[in-house]
This record gives structure tokens, sequence and C-alpha cells, in this order.
């Protein structure tokens, strides 16, 4: 009797995922692919796909991918690649990549920018959201957050300290707008109730911070 590849493959897919994402992560193995990448026959052929394919149009034949994730989080779904209009739907164009898409969904990468850039996981997010009552956090600011078909939470801007880092609040387009420029100006008429209540905020993390590294 033939072995049944593909039966196995499903009865194994967690376990074998968790170990090619292991192997991969080695530093012997990250070295030795991209020591492979940057050979000048591997350039070429990159450049090849590149010039034979129209630039931002990714490949119309694939219809479903795997979700390969990020260090921050791995869903490794199988998903939709275009919606029925043609336009990209669970995973954004990518150039650089075989198929023209990003190796990881839309939701994966929020999560993975909001881990990287601002230090926070999507449970914290939401959160956040819930404290702020689904809405903006400036005061009298009626725009209300959503979640989009993706799972992916939107409507906001993640408004963050630029000197500390700290995240402030979540703030809609226009507040978070006006915001920019009045820190630029240092005229902060409007902002300073919600300035000085996130400076509130982030002096109490910081005292826990330091009680916890005391303990």
């Amino acid at each position: 009797m033939a072995f049944d590849y593909k039966k196995w493959y499903q009865e194994n897919r967690e376990e074998i995922l968790l170990r090619n994402n292991e192997y991969r992560s080695r530093p012997e193995v990250k070295a030795r692919a991209k020591a492979l990448r940057d050979t000048p026959e591997a350039k070429a052929k990159q450049k090849e796909r590149n010039a034979n394919r129209p630039r931002y149009e990714p490949d119309r034949n694939v219809l479903e991918k795997e979700c390969r994730g990020n260090k921050f989080h791995k869903c490794g779904e199988k998903l939709n690649t275009f919606k029925e209009n043609g336009e990209p739907d669970w995973f954004v164009v990518d150039r650089k990549s075989l198929d023209g898409l990003r190796g990881d969904c839309r939701y994966c990468q929020f999560v993975y920018v909001i881990n990287k850039k601002y230090g926070k996981t999507f449970r914290q997010i939401l959160n956040m959201m819930v404290e702020q009552g689904n809405k903006c956090a400036h005061k009298n600011c009626k725009v209300e957050f959503s979640i989009n078909e993706y799972g992916i939470p939107t409507g906001f801007h993640i408004d963050h300290n630029h000197k500390t880092g700290f995240v402030r609040g979540l703030l809609c387009p226009n507040h978070n707008r006006s915001l920019y420029v009045v820190e630029n100006t240092k005229e902060y008429e409007g902002h300073t109730e919600y300035l000085e209540e996130a400076e509130r905020k982030e002096e109490l993390e910081n005292l826990k911070k330091h009680n916890r590294k005391n303990n």
C-alpha cells in the first residue's frame, strides 16, 4: 500500500510547522539562508521574477495561502488570497515575495506591528478599547471604534509619548493629527486634560515597574 503523505501531513501538521519554525529560527540557519539569498545567482533570479511580473501585481493563480505568521503570532490558517472583486483579501501585496503577497495575514501583521512598535499585545489593545468605552480617548469626542472583517480593531491611531514610548491612548484620526501639530508647536490648548491624564498614567505605570523590579 502506498504511503499517504497527505494524510500523514494533516495528522502531524502542527508538530511539523513547529519544528520547521524552530529550525528556521536557529542563528546558523538564518545566516546560511541570508548567505544563499545574497549570492549573485539568487539576486539575478529574484530580479528576473520581479521583472516578469507587473509591479505590485500578485499571482492571481494563488487562490488560497497558508499564513506563516511571525514571531508574535502564528495562526497557520489557510486563507483566501483574493475577494470576488479581485482585491487582495487576507494578504496584502508584497512585490518582493514569489507570489506577490505577504507571508503573514493581515491579522498576524497587525499583532506584529502593535508588539514591535508599541510593545502592546492584542489583548492589551482590546482592553484599552473597553476602558475608553470603545471610543476616542479625547474628552467629548464620540468617534467610535470597530472590528473589521479580519478581526482587527479599526478607526483609531495608537497615541504614544515619542520621548518615552509610553502608549497614552487610542485616538480618532482627527485628534491624533491635531495632537501631533500642537506637540510640535508646544501649544496644548484643547489637549491639556488628555495629556495630563496620560502623564498620570505613565507615572503610575513607572511606579508599578519600579515596585516589581524591587520585589
